[in-house]
């Protein structure tokens, strides 16, 4: 297995803010946005986009597939750059889950069986199962 050389939360955090100006959003409006899409109205702040653009705050699996529909881009997108398999992952998951902001993802994927980890990976690179 090949190690891994980028897995940390600035290459998200990088990849969300380029989604960001491309979709021509400030933060704040992320944010907002994001607090309406989620109906949490004090959920996200402009202080939390910094942060993850930063990466300086984790975000877990759930908080990318919201941010994802919210730029309109795939988690494959905001994922690009980090080099790990699915498969990679769920066997070093120990390893990930004390050093990633990808742990909660990890916890998860680990419980899929062959099928659901197929349609798992069709969506993140934005392919049919």
């Amino acid at each position: 297995m090949s190690p891994v050389t980028n897995l940390d939360d600035s290459v998200i955090g990088a990849n969300v803010k380029a989604a960001r100006n491309a979709a021509g959003m400030s933060q704040q409006a992320l944010a907002d946005y994001l607090s309406d899409l989620v109906g949490e109205p004090k959920g996200w702040t402009q202080r939390t986009i910094l942060r993850i653009e930063q990466g300086e705050r984790p975000i877990r699996l759930v908080e990318a597939m919201v941010i994802a529909t919210a730029l309109e881009v795939s988690l494959a997108d905001l994922t690009a750059g980090l080099d790990v398999s699915i498969e990679a992952m769920v066997e070093r998951g120990d390893h990930f889950r004390r050093t990633s902001a990808l742990g909660n993802a990890i916890a998860l994927i680990s419980d899929l069986g062959p099928d659901e980890l197929a349609s798992l990976r069709a969506a993140l690179v934005g392919v049919p199962a």
